[in-house]
């Protein structure tokens, strides 16, 4: 079963990558959120 590992290592990948683009609009959301309610 040498199929597993990499698969796992792309899943794994993926997963980072869509976490990371999410944190990133939720740090956007949140700057926007900040920046209107300082005006």
């Amino acid at each position: 079963m040498q199929l597993v590992q990499p698969a796992v290592a792309l899943i794994d990948h993926i997963g980072a990558l869509f976490f990371c683009r999410l944190s990133a609009k939720l740090t956007n959301e949140l700057h926007m959120l900040m920046g209107d309610g300082h005006g």
